[in-house]
């Protein structure tokens, strides 16, 4: 085994580009890296599940205003090819929301939530008769692993990352009771 630099690091392609031109708002993650990111040792910090509003939908017939069951994920990711003191590892928090589910499994979701990557193709659903995305990520020593399949992705916010006492919350005073 030989050693290689952080540069010469490869991975597989997980997201084709077909699937990223699928990818509502993909243009945000590339404007950032200059190509979709593998999101190799990427981290999850935050899992927000919705139901939607089938149920209510059903009640009152109102079918325009149905709100889908979703997942939105907050990752911090950045590229893994360059060294953690390379000012071009451009570290990230990106939020991305999945909807409309056919098949949903997660695994495992605690203190430190790194991912291999993040893989995005197509799968034919005999059940939708249509593609949908095939997500999964995970595969670390550590245990957290996500597989679904969805009709929807949006790439929601790209910012900076900028550690603050939570992933989502900058308010210290909320979590340390002062």
């Amino acid at each position: 085994m030989t050693n290689k630099t952080w540069e010469e690091r490869t991975i597989e392609e997980l997201t084709p580009p077909e699937a990223v031109a699928a990818i509502e708002d993909a243009n945000l993650l590339v404007a950032r890296f200059g190509e979709w990111p593998t999101f190799e040792d990427a981290e999850v910090l935050a899992l927000n599940l919705d139901r939607g509003n089938h149920s209510w939908v059903v009640e009152t017939g109102e079918w325009d205003r149905r709100i889908p069951p979703s997942l939105t994920a907050t990752l911090y990711v950045f590229d893994f090819r360059h060294a953690s003191d390379n000012p071009a590892r451009n570290p990230t928090k990106v939020v991305i929301k999945f909807e409309e589910f056919e098949d949903f499994e997660i695994d495992g979701f605690n203190h430190q939530n790194p991912i291999v990557g993040l893989g995005i193709k197509f799968l034919f659903s005999k059940n939708m008769n249509k593609n949908l995305f095939s997500v999964d990520w995970g595969g670390t020593g550590i245990k957290h692993e996500a597989s679904f399949t969805c009709e929807r992705i949006q790439v929601m916010s790209v910012e900076p990352m900028v550690w603050a006492d939570t992933a989502l919350s900058s308010d210290s005073k909320r979590h340390h009771g002062g």
